[in-house]
């Protein structure tokens, strides 16, 4: 009797080859080995760029690093306080949004910095910090539980007596005097090298309580402001102003926050090219549709494959997504591909564009699968959208408008009822206007393309050269209907090929 084994089913090879496609939605944390293995955007060298500014540092220095939200502020700064530590410098990182339930910010702040020594100086940091703490948080008390201590006795007028009041003030004065000489005395004793200050790291300000972010601010330059101390806090510039404005009302916010910062950084722009294309191969995507294919016996998903790298990080920089949108994009792509039958094509470009389209509008997604908006003003959304007014920079790529008239083919495809005759079909009026002639329903196509007899030739012919061979997947709604069901994974395929 033979000892070959048996070769495995199709529907297993399957299973295994789906079970394999993971999604990656932790953040990886800094190896040892090599902290910057998984930085998509070369920022190591702007994190040794601050090193190299910091490190001669004596005098109190507050920074403002400003990248918008889902730019990869956190990713870029675990790292960076990881060199530090490695370099020698004492250092801690500090998520404030994680604290802003505290009473004070000077709370955990104060803990962080206790934690970055030991011995005396930390002593002595803890002996100064208790009388100022108390200071802060007996004053804070009935505005932060709305207790009033007079139903427990207590007489406000007793303060007044024995100049009470005055006696107070110079009390809470002294008390944060004492606690910036224990700062500065940590921050001297904390590193064993002369040459490396202090440096504490606070990131997600601008997502914080609006009253907890302008006390952190005025907490980092009024009590750390202190010889060998550096600040440095990762904000998004705009929505911190706009939180100051809610408290402040109309001032001018950028004046204001210009008092708490000595140095203002922006996070270096992302090539968001680069890192959708690195992305798609840490999911696996590339792999993983590789072995489709070899498992249905045909190329179609290899092509699909190309045709997303080709297309999909030019649309998503025209759009300027952020990195956390196509990060969020690419997860619901893997998701798509792993509830992918063997034998159904992907459309590339329209599913790509309909994940963008329900990140971006919700609503307007909602619509189309309903029915409820033509597939024209649907293009029409999602071209203002690339070709924005303010968008310095059009790109004049020809896989980016290939791709682009794909989509708007793809939309009046998948739209269309094959056994219902309407005479607002969009394909008939993508073929009148094709043929120089009036349509009877302009409104189904889009503005470019019904005021382009050219463009409509172009597009009717990526209809035919897109659509008609794919069987699995017909000219009509049920192509839609399998793409919505991928994307919102109403419909779980199971381990069969079927």
């Amino acid at each position: 009797m033979s000892d070959t084994k048996k070769r495995p089913s199709r529907a297993s090879e399957l299973a295994a080859l789906r079970r394999s496609l993971t999604v990656p939605t932790a953040e990886p944390t800094p190896s040892a080995e090599d902290i910057w293995a998984h930085d998509l955007l070369n920022r190591a060298s702007f994190a040794q760029n601050i090193t190299n500014f910091i490190r001669p540092q004596r005098e109190p220095l507050v920074i403002s690093l400003h990248g918008s939200w889902g730019s990869g502020k956190t990713f870029f700064l675990r790292r960076w306080v990881q060199t530090l530590k490695d370099d020698g410098f004492p250092t801690f990182y500090y998520n404030a949004w994680e604290d802003d339930y505290a009473p004070a910010p000077l709370i955990p702040i104060l803990t962080k910095l206790e934690e970055t020594t030991k011995g005396h100086a930390s002593r002595r940091l803890r002996k100064a910090a208790l009388p100022f703490l108390l200071d802060v948080t007996t004053g804070a008390f009935k505005t932060k539980t709305g207790v009033d201590l007079r139903q427990y006795g207590f007489d406000p007028s007793s303060l007044l007596k024995d100049d009470a009041v005055f006696k107070t003030y110079r009390d809470h004065t002294a008390h944060r005097n004492d606690l910036r000489k224990a700062l500065a005395s940590l921050a001297g004793s904390a590193s064993a090298e002369p040459d490396r200050p202090t440096v504490c790291v606070i990131d997600e300000l601008d997502r914080c309580r609006p009253t907890f972010a302008i006390e952190l601010l005025e907490t980092t330059k009024h009590v750390f402001n202190v010889p060998g101390l550096v600040f440095l806090l990762a904000l998004n510039r705009s929505e911190l102003a706009h939180s100051i404005q809610s408290v402040y009302g109309k001032i001018n916010a950028d004046t204001y926050l210009r008092r708490f910062f000595d140095v203002h950084l922006d996070l270096p722009t992302a090539d968001t090219v680069h890192y959708t294309q690195a992305l798609v191969v840490r999911f696996g995507l590339d792999t993983f549709l590789g072995k489709l294919s070899d498992l249905s016996g045909h190329t179609v998903h290899s092509k699909d494959y190309r045709n997303l790298i080709d297309f999909l990080p030019l649309f998503w920089r025209q759009l300027r997504l952020s990195l956390r949108d196509i990060h969020h994009c690419v997860t619901g792509l893997a998701l798509a591909c792993r509830n992918l039958p063997v034998n159904h094509f992907l459309y590339p470009p329209l599913l790509i564009a309909l994940l963008t389209i329900r990140l971006q509008s919700p609503d307007l997604y909602r619509s189309f699968v309903s029915g409820d908006i033509t597939p024209g003003k649907v293009f029409d959304r999602l071209d203002g959208w690339v070709y924005e007014p303010d968008v310095r920079e059009i790109l004049s790529n020809d896989r980016l408008s290939i791709g682009l008239e794909t989509i708007e083919a793809s939309l009046y495809a998948v739209t269309r009822e094959v056994d219902i005759e309407r005479e607002d079909d969009a394909l008939v009026q993508l073929t009148q206007v094709a043929k120089d002639e009036r349509p009877k329903h302009p409104d189904v196509l889009s503005t470019k393309t019904r005021a382009d007899s050219s463009r409509a030739r172009r597009v009717l012919s990526r209809v035919v050269a897109r659509h008609n061979k794919y069987r699995s997947v017909p000219l009509e709604r049920g192509g839609l209907t399998h793409l919505t069901e991928l994307i919102s994974l109403v419909t779980v395929s199971g381990d069969t090929d079927e």
